[in-house]
């Protein structure tokens, strides 16, 4: 029997990357592995956004993939 533990925020079907960048100053976590891309997107970007022992690097590589169209948001999603 499946059990509901939380209820995740609604989101745009395309979120620009600032909005991204805002809902994550804000109290919004997201994880790497929550983040689909292409491989080729992510290796013409330089691949993840080097800073000093990796904080924010990963929000910042979603920001710089997301700046020319925004990120895709899958909606309806549940892991069971």
């Amino acid at each position: 029997m499946s059990k509901i533990l939380a209820k995740l925020p609604e989101y745009p079907e395309l979120l620009p990357s600032e909005e991204l960048l805002k809902r994550n100053l804000t109290g919004t976590d997201w994880f790497v592995v929550e983040f689909i891309f292409r491989k080729s997107h992510f290796l013409i970007m330089e691949r993840f956004q080097h800073f000093d022992l990796a904080w924010f690097s990963d929000i910042a590589t979603w920001i710089k993939l997301g700046k020319e169209n925004g990120v895709f948001v899958l909606t309806g999603a549940e892991v069971t």
